[in-house]
């Protein structure tokens, strides 16, 4: 019955941590795959896409923006699932993702980018060089997966995450029953300077 429901509004605004007006970065939408993606995109030249990590969204990236707009094109979206965007009922696997990112590009008509991703985004933007090679000009990497990363993980939400046996549907009504109430213990959980979690990331 969800997928009938009218999706909800997008805020017309993305409210930076200053929350001045002169800060305010007005929201867009473009259709990927018939599914409603958020991002940002503000300055000119060549163009730079930021990819958020797991359980993030293009909140992640308000410090950043200012500074590469001076520079480039700057587009940060909402991945699928994520932030504004819809939630669609698929698997999330990564070569849907990766789908999904050269539907954004070619949305965009951006034939060939810089992709800046951190953690889960960064395995995205690997996943985009090596079987997208035309479409990626220069790679950003922070704080990617490791090899062996369920042995160096030491974010006992995350290792729980990652160990879990619950089939899907569970998966999926769990966060929705629960999601808002874990959140904000996860994102504490992995964030140092927790004023930096404003009402615009929980």
């Amino acid at each position: 019955m969800s997928a009938c429901t009218t999706p909800p509004p997008i805020p017309p605004y993305f409210e930076t941590l200053e929350r001045s007006p002169s800060k305010r970065i007005p929201i867009s939408t473009v259709l990927v795959q018939d599914q409603r993606i958020a991002y940002l995109d503000v300055g000119t030249g060549p163009p730079v896409i930021l990819i958020h990590g797991f359980g993030g969204s293009m909140w992640q990236w308000e410090h950043q923006q200012h500074d590469l707009s001076q520079h480039f094109r700057t587009l940060t979206l909402d991945l699928p699932g994520s932030g504004l965007s819809d939630k669609p009922d698929i698997d999330y696997l990564p070569n849907q993702m990766l789908d999904f990112c050269v539907g954004f590009m070619d949305a965009l008509h951006i034939e060939r980018a810089t992709l800046v991703g951190n953690s889960m985004g960064a395995g995205l933007a690997i996943g985009m060089a090596l079987t997208h090679p035309s479409r990626v000009d220069k790679l950003v990497l922070i704080s990617g997966l490791p090899s062996y990363v369920k042995d160096k993980l030491t974010s006992r939400s995350f290792k729980q995450a990652l160990e879990s046996r619950a089939p899907s549907w569970l998966v999926s009504f769990g966060n929705w029953l629960f999601g808002g109430l874990i959140t904000a213990p996860v994102l504490k959980e992995i964030i140092h300077d927790h004023r930096l979690l404003t009402p615009a990331c929980l």
